[in-house]
């Protein structure tokens, strides 16, 4: 074998191994699933004082990284929504730990609602109605 055909041969094989390496690393699969929620508190179908103070505990996950997450309490008679929490979250797992007050009003329906997405625009929506006596 000459030198130009050894050159040729070596190139051919260090084009082919860059091309098959290149095509076996692919990127992620395609996120079609929307991040999971969890609602641990407030309770669902609970009543509560008015003006009490609650905590606000949610899990999220998410198979590939969270975008955003969103928590509203909206009394359901007079239509007033509170958002509680709206925040940039980069994570697979998330918990929200936090403290809210309840509006001092008596024998009020309210709903929490909290919503999560992530990069994809996947998005999930859990929601939680409870009550105040």
């Amino acid at each position: 074998m000459t030198s130009i055909t050894k050159y040729h041969f070596i190139l051919g094989l260090g084009i082919a191994w860059l091309a098959a390496a290149c095509s076996a690393v692919d990127g992620p699969a395609e996120d079609l699933q929307a991040p999971e929620i969890t609602i641990l508190e407030p309770l669902g179908n609970h009543t509560y004082a008015p003006g009490s103070e609650l905590r606000l505990l949610v899990d999220f996950e998410e198979n590939q990284e969270m975008h955003n997450i969103n928590a509203v309490l909206r009394c359901q008679r007079r239509g007033q929504a509170i958002t509680l929490v709206d925040q940039h979250v980069h994570a697979q797992k998330f918990t929200l730990d936090q403290p809210f007050v309840l509006p001092s009003d008596a024998g009020e329906t309210y709903i929490l609602t909290v919503k999560a997405s992530d990069h994809n625009d996947n998005q999930n929506v859990k929601s939680v109605t409870f009550y105040t006596y």
